[in-house]
């Protein structure tokens, strides 16, 4: 048979049997309440404020006993521990993980972080598309009709005319923001963006045993689909200087061997596509590394404690870390400088490796927005391969 209580967490339903203790009833309760109930609080009642009974009077009682039924309703009423007390603002952010959802995911975001002073003047423009009077048009010079009005920024024709792949992460915001909040339901607001999560929720309230020894369609991860992305996080990467990629490749020439960077920088307006963001990379730092022919390798942890004394630095200067670049040449042995095209759309543009390495470190650098439930979605950390062409 089963229980259900209605606590400040929603509604629980426990299975049990007609003569089972009703103290066993609330120990499989407490899986659904989280470690912060308190236990010597709990009362429960058939109606709000009516005969309210605290649990230890009712435990050593059976269900027959109690008179309760299969699908009876009780009210449940609890504290949580002291010094215990959380809100969601506290709630630590979570990355893209396959496992269990009982640890924070990312370390290095908060709820609380700030947005980009870029996001911020994006977010505030519309991003229309202006058109020009058509032969079809057949008003004025101050009307306007459906064949010169301005186009959304995700528009798909004008994207495909001006061979643009991808739309911009503000443009895909703004569309998935109309469809989800309507103007005229200004009382309601629906998150448009949500960080993907695939491990099985273990506080899931649908009456089952604690996973593993129970699961259910809510609480194990859905399916996954791989697709074709329709947007960029970054829709442009410049470099301020031609010397950096000059400096950075030198080592190569001189050497044959591989080179890893991190580039710093920041991230401005790009004009070339409708609400468009790039990277400027202003310098490049090499950590430490040995070099190969066919790649390279590093101590991770003495890497690590560098880069947090770099970042430093460069925020200083107005600087951050917005990605990573690497090197993969080989000389074609014609004598005149030239190297062999491996990547290209017949071949590959990133090995395995090297996509786990850039996923990687895309989850240690969150984006944050304001638009997502969890306070951050994806990353502007970007990957450049220096390679042949």
């Amino acid at each position: 048979m089963l229980i259900r209580f209605r606590s400040k967490k929603g509604i629980h339903r426990v299975s049990c049997e007609e003569n089972e203790l009703f103290g066993a009833v609330i120990e499989k309760l407490l899986g659904n309440l989280g470690p912060n109930a308190d236990v010597d609080t709990f009362t429960v009642c058939e109606k709000p404020g009516q005969n309210v009974h605290a649990v230890s009077e009712l435990a050593n009682q059976t269900v027959t006993d109690l008179g309760l039924k299969h699908g009876d309703m009780l009210m449940l009423d609890y504290s949580n521990k002291p010094g215990n007390e959380t809100s969601d603002a506290g709630v630590g952010i979570r990355s893209i993980d396959i496992g269990e959802k009982n640890n924070p995911r990312h370390g290095s975001a908060s709820l609380r972080s700030k947005e980009l002073d870029v996001d911020e003047v994006l977010e505030k423009e519309n991003g229309l598309i202006p058109r020009q009077r058509s032969k079809l048009c057949k008003h004025g010079d101050r009307g306007m009709c459906e064949y010169c009005s301005p186009l959304p920024p995700w528009d798909k024709e004008y994207h495909e005319k001006n061979k643009i792949k991808h739309i911009s992460f503000h443009s895909y915001l703004k569309k998935l923001n109309e469809n989800a909040n309507k103007k005229e339901n200004g009382s309601s607001y629906i998150a448009p963006l949500s960080e993907p999560d695939f491990r099985i929720n273990k506080r899931c309230h649908n009456g089952h045993e604690p996973w593993p020894r129970g699961i259910c369609s809510k609480c194990q991860p859905s399916a996954i689909t791989l697709q074709q992305q329709e947007f960029r996080m970054v829709d442009h990467v410049e470099f301020q200087k031609s010397e950096i990629i000059n400096e950075f490749i030198q080592a190569w020439r001189c050497t044959g061997m591989q080179r890893f960077a991190y580039m710093y920088g920041s991230y401005s307006k790009y004009d070339n596509t409708p609400l468009g963001l790039k990277a400027v990379v202003e310098a490049i730092y090499e950590p430490p590394q040995h070099d190969e022919q066919d790649g390279l390798t590093m101590d991770v942890e003495q890497v690590k404690e560098e880069m947090l004394q770099i970042d430093t630095q460069a925020q200083a200067m107005g600087l951050s870390r917005i990605g990573l670049i690497f090197t993969d040449l080989s000389d074609a042995g014609t004598g005149d400088g030239s190297v062999f095209c491996k990547r290209h759309k017949d071949s590959f543009f990133l090995s395995s490796l090297e996509v786990i390495m850039s996923a990687r470190h895309q989850t240690r650098h969150p984006n944050v927005s304001k638009y997502s439930e969890q306070g951050i979605f994806s990353s502007k950390f970007v990957t450049c391969v220096i390679s042949g062409n």
